[in-house]
């Protein structure tokens, strides 16, 4: 995993294109978008002429060859409105459009990774990675290590929001005990689009981090209800988060059962933070963040950690931090390598 350099920057752009054929007649498509959007935009010939940097003869004549080629009008003079499109322009539009959202995000990935891989060709480097991911100390501490600094810590529904977005070009995330195939959307959804690597990096130890000492004699997930207990909660959509509901759901209990299911946090250090300063008396977070604030664990399983990237990405491109990770964990009290496929 290169670092970044001096050379010269590498921008990359890409678009919607591809040409639309219709018998011997050939429309561009990005042109003709172009086009529509100004007509839709500005509402005069005058106005995609400015829109185009062109002139209006010019605009003009571009938008009579693509009629001619579609064989249909595609713009109609309206009386005291200038130009619009025609009902065929307008759908033409409106489908043209609906591409471009729907390969807006597959885009925004592919000019990354491309991006990323012609810097490695023609410059000295390579972008530093960008990566969305959930809270945890362990692989903070790993990303400090390899002085990986463009780094948004978010929930795992977040991270994976912001991967398939194209606005990272990683993301950690977590789900709870279940694979992330059975875990319903966004997990399942990563783990059956191509367009995606997922990687399981490490196991951890999550469980009920109590008050140093124990003094409410928390010993099981059904003792946090009835008021007794102020727990500590993350927030939606962060795995830990996911995984409380789940085994709220499993022991039919419901959030208005637990006192302080209201109050959020955004990290295991925050939680644990919170139980350390007599705020709250339990939380649920990482073993590591117990041992970190000198607080008590009760053990509650095991899940996995996973790297999702985009699957064009330099296949060595993590190299690095995968190793680094997997030095960790093997050596972390509370953390465990995952074990191998196969």
């Amino acid at each position: 995993m290169k670092k970044t350099s001096d050379a010269a920057p590498v921008s990359v752009a890409l678009h919607l294109g591809g040409a639309i054929r219709i018998g011997g007649q050939r429309i561009a498509i990005a042109e003709l978008k172009d086009l529509l959007d100004a007509v839709m935009a500005t509402g005069s010939v005058q106005g995609v002429a400015e829109w185009q940097g062109l002139s209006y003869r010019a605009a003009w004549a571009r938008l009579k060859e693509c009629e001619a080629a579609a064989g249909r009008p595609l713009v109609k003079k309206i009386r005291g409105h200038g130009t619009g499109l025609t009902d065929v322009g307008r759908a033409l539009h409106e489908a043209l459009a609906r591409a471009a959202s729907a390969l807006e995000a597959p885009l925004a990935r592919e000019t990354r990774a491309l991006s990323r891989s012609i810097a490695g060709v023609l410059a000295e480097g390579t972008h530093q990675l960008t990566l969305a991911v959930s809270h945890d100390l362990l692989f903070m501490e790993a990303l400090s290590a390899l002085g990986l600094s463009d780094v948004a810590v978010v929930g795992s529904g977040e991270a994976l929001m912001r991967l398939v977005q194209g606005r990272a070009d990683a993301a950690g995330f977590h789900c709870g005990p279940v694979e992330p195939a059975d875990a319903g959307p966004p997990f399942a959804d990563i783990m059956k689009n191509p367009g995606f690597v997922v990687r399981p990096l490490f196991m951890r130890e999550q469980g009920l981090l109590l008050a140093r000492g124990n003094p409410l004699g928390v010993a099981a997930l059904a003792d946090l209800a009835g008021g007794r207990v102020r727990y500590v909660n993350r927030q939606p959509g962060s795995g830990t988060r996911i995984w409380f509901d789940q085994m709220l759901g499993d022991a039919r209990l419901k959030p208005s059962d637990i006192a302080g299911y209201e109050l959020e946090e955004f990290t295991h250090y925050a939680v644990a933070a919170v139980i350390a300063s007599g705020a709250a008396d339990a939380g649920l977070a990482a073993r590591s963040a117990a041992e970190r604030f000198g607080l008590e664990f009760l053990p509650l399983g095991w899940e996995t950690y996973y790297l999702a990237s985009i699957a064009t990405l330099p296949e060595d491109a993590l190299d690095d931090l995968i190793a680094e990770v997997s030095a960790r964990a093997a050596a972390t009290p509370g953390y465990r390598t995952p074990p191998q496929a196969g």
